[in-house]
């Protein structure tokens, strides 16, 4: 795989933090650079989520759709979480 180039701009307080995970891990600068930005840019890509989809596995059971002792309840929850509260 052919590599390119890249010139970034970053402040030395950065650098720093860079330098000692290099230096802590024994890695090559190049390669700790090449996985952050992998991972920053799977992280961007990802769909956004609402909040009730990020935490519907924990209510009650909402996947099931059993009558839970919580009923009332959940249906706060969710309906706050919609909400954005």
């Amino acid at each position: 795989m052919a590599s390119r180039q890249v010139v970034v701009r970053i402040p030395p307080e950065l650098e720093a933090e860079l330098d000692r995970h290099v230096s802590e891990t024994k890695r090559k600068r190049s390669d700790v650079l090449r996985e952050a930005l992998r991972s920053y840019l799977a992280k961007a890509s990802a769909p956004v989520r609402a909040h009730a989809e990020n935490v519907s596995h924990l209510i009650g059971s909402l996947e099931t759709r059993r009558p839970a002792l919580a009923e009332r309840s959940r249906r706060y929850v969710l309906e706050s979480l919609r909400r954005g509260r």
